[in-house]
């Protein structure tokens, strides 16, 4: 009997699970670039700061969603994924407008730098990356 090829996969943020089941394939972007895991694939982890995330679920259909800032475990002995997030949203619910109105307000408040803390800073210049990524992924949904 030829039995498709499965893994686990797991996404979770800090408020909720966002999936739990068996998929067939995953495309995820980490930052040491483009991933792509099958069925047992070698053990890794990577980081996300921003990351398209896109997997074929055991009824082929494909899902698409976009995390922010989190880590990426791939374990080959448990032939399972598990991503954790600081948040992550279904592409389709994506809003430019939202995501502009955000980078407005991450410049805003970077333009405060001598009342923020280092910390604060790099928080918010990476926030700012991550926007613009996001803005850039809208914009080429936009075009397809």
């Amino acid at each position: 009997m030829n039995q498709e090829k499965t893994f686990k996969l797991t996404i979770r943020t800090p408020d909720e699970e966002i999936y739990n089941g068996k998929i067939k394939s995953l495309k995820i972007l980490t930052e040491g670039g483009w991933i792509q895991v099958f069925s047992n694939h070698s053990t890794l982890t990577g980081t996300l700061s921003y990351s398209p995330i896109s997997f074929i679920d055991q009824n082929n259909q494909e899902e698409r969603y976009v995390g922010k800032r989190g880590t990426l475990l791939v374990s080959n002995s448990m032939n399972a994924v598990t991503i954790i997030l600081l948040s992550c949203e279904l592409s389709s619910k994506l809003s430019p407008t939202n995501a502009l109105e955000y980078l407005q307000f991450i410049e805003s408040e970077l333009d405060k730098k001598q009342d923020l803390s280092n910390f604060h800073l790099e928080f918010l210049e990476e926030e700012k990356f991550v926007i613009k990524k996001e803005i850039e992924e809208l914009e080429n949904m936009g075009k397809k």
